[in-house]
Order: C-alpha cells, then sequence, then structure tokens
C-alpha cells in the first residue's frame, strides 16, 4: 500500500469583520483608560461643580464596558481569543488566536488614537456619522461603530449610584427600595405651622 502523503493544513484567514471587532475591542480598551483619567482629572481639579462632569463620563464608561463585552462575546463565538495586549511607543496591538492558529494584530499610535477620539466623542453623545466615508462599499463599512450607543441606566449626581426613576408631574417619591431612605410628600405651604393663621386668644 502506497504510503499517503500528509497534507499540511493552510491556518484559516481572519475575516474582515472579525479583524474588525477585534480593532474595536482594542480601541475600547484604550477608550477606558482615557475616560479613567480624565474622571481623575476632573476629581482632582478646583471645579466647584464636578458632579455632573464626572456622571457624564461614568455613563459612558458603563456603556463602553457593556459593549466591550458584547465584542468579546463575539470574538469568542467566532472561536478567536485576544492575548497580550500590549501599548508601547510604536503603538498598540494584541497577539490572537484564530480558531488554533496563533496571529497578531498592530496599530500605530497616530491611527489608534484617532480613532478614539472618534468612538469618544460617540459615547459623549456626538452624532458621528460625519466622520466615517459614505463611499465605502458595504462590507467595508463601520456597522459597530455607527450602531447607536444601549443606553443603561443612568446613574445619581456623583455618588456612582443608580437613580431611581424619574417622577412625573404630580407623583410623589416612593421610599427607597433598599430601605435606606424615604422621601416624604411634601406639605403644602398653606398646610404647614409656620403659615397657619394666629387666632385670637
Amino acid at each position: 500500500m502506497a504510503k499517503q502523503e500528509r497534507v499540511p493544513m493552510i491556518p484559516p484567514v481572519t475575516a474582515v469583520d472579525e479583524l474588525g471587532t477585534i480593532k474595536e475591542a482594542l480601541i475600547l480598551g484604550l477608550l477606558m483608560t482615557v475616560f479613567d483619567r480624565d474622571i481623575k482629572v476632573i476629581q482632582d481639579s478646583k471645579l466647584k461643580t464636578k458632579g455632573p462632569y464626572v456622571d457624564l463620563l461614568q455613563r459612558a464608561m458603563d456603556d463602553v464596558t457593556a459593549d466591550l463585552a458584547r465584542l468579546r462575546r463575539r470574538l469568542k463565538e467566532k472561536g478567536i481569543k485576544m492575548t497580550e495586549e500590549r501599548r508601547d511607543e510604536d503603538g498598540v496591538g494584541c497577539v490572537y488566536w484564530c480558531r488554533g492558529y496563533k496571529a497578531s494584530f498592530e496599530m500605530l499610535w497616530h491611527f489608534a488614537k484617532a480613532e478614539t477620539e472618534v468612538r469618544m466623542r460617540k459615547y459623549l453623545g456626538e452624532d458621528i456619522r460625519k466622520y466615517v466615508r459614505d463611499d465605502l462599499p458595504d462590507h467595508l463599512r463601520p456597522e459597530w461603530l455607527l450602531a447607536p450607543v444601549a443606553r443603561r441606566a443612568p446613574r445619581s449626581l456623583g455618588t456612582g449610584a443608580p437613580s431611581r426613576e424619574q417622577l412625573r408631574e404630580g407623583e410623589h417619591a416612593r421610599p427607597d427600595e433598599r430601605g435606606r431612605q424615604r422621601e416624604e410628600k411634601p406639605i403644602p405651604v398653606a398646610e404647614s405651622e409656620i403659615e397657619q393663621p394666629v387666632r385670637p386668644e
């Protein structure tokens, strides 16, 4: 019997959309670092009203965290695992495993910074469609980038804790579900003691 020759396996090619997901995960990791740094700068600053700025950045970080988790789940479904992420003077990149084969992905700093700034604008609420070319073929359009941000529950001012449901006109706050705080129904001014008429003796 003739001996069969073993045909070497060709490593799988990482698809364009898969490389786009890897790039997006790296950029969102950079964005988390930028937002975290900016929060610390604001908290250490001499601004008198820091809460709104901190809350805005914290909400953006929550949205980035949720999207980053979805990206990593998408990579896992494709059989791709990112490892050895690096940031040095040349740029950012990572080693990744694609269905059992090792490869790498690299971005130079000037490109990574420009892409991170666009994502920053997106998560802070700006319409970023003007930053994306409209003449790209469908398979090259950054659908993930153009997708709207799935907003999470807002946080209360400067505390980092989720805020309670906003009240409509005429409604009153209910007791805190954890039982630590209670907001009582406000008493009309006309019924308060300081406004009671003084009756003659």
